[in-house]
């Protein structure tokens, strides 16, 4: 019923979505229930709505502000990460969570940083967000169409994972009050 209320537009604005048939972030997210969507990136040329470099301190007029952010991908190709950070609880309102997955410790020649598990995890735990989930994705290089899903339970448990396939951290954490 709700796909009855909803006009589809197709991505016409990104790189890899432009051309494609894909549907727009916008109609995506409000799919799953949102019904503001801000986009941020260091450019504007796939027409986002805030033009800023995570690696430099947000503006002040931004903080508090976000109730739900989704990185894709953006940790792993900055050169500040405790700016970066810093950005992220400074965005969310208090409640408010992050959605993550970065490249993780195997994935090379795409990325500037590769993460362990155990850095987003420890990170939002010292830094009293009420709730941290933490996995590891693996998967293939190539199709990425079957992924295998692993919970991170802290380093004495998978301490010693390791993988030939592609790796991905994925991180869901709630601010706290």
């Amino acid at each position: 019923q709700i796909l009855d209320q909803i006009v589809v537009k197709e991505d016409e604005d990104t790189r890899f979505g432009k051309g494609e048939g894909y549907v727009s972030d916008e109609i995506f997210f409000k799919l799953l229930g949102a019904d503001r969507l801000v986009s941020l990136d260091v450019s504007g040329y796939e027409k986002c709505d805030i033009i800023h470099n995570l690696n430099m301190p947000i503006p002040k007029e931004l903080e508090g502000q976000f109730d739900f952010i989704v990185d894709g991908g953006t940790f792993d190709h900055l050169f500040d990460i405790r700016v970066a950070f810093e950005n992220v609880v400074r965005l969310l309102k208090p409640g408010g969570r992050v959605f993550q997955w970065n490249a993780a410790s195997n994935f090379t020649g795409k990325a500037y940083l590769c993460f362990g598990p155990d850095f987003f995890f420890d990170y939002y735990i010292l830094n009293c967000f009420d709730d941290c989930k933490v996995y590891i994705a693996v998967t293939d290089r190539q199709a990425c169409e079957q992924w295998d899903m692993y919970e991170f339970l802290g380093e004495d448990y998978y301490g010693y994972f390791r993988s030939p396939l592609m790796q991905l951290v994925i991180v869901l954490a709630e601010k706290g009050i």
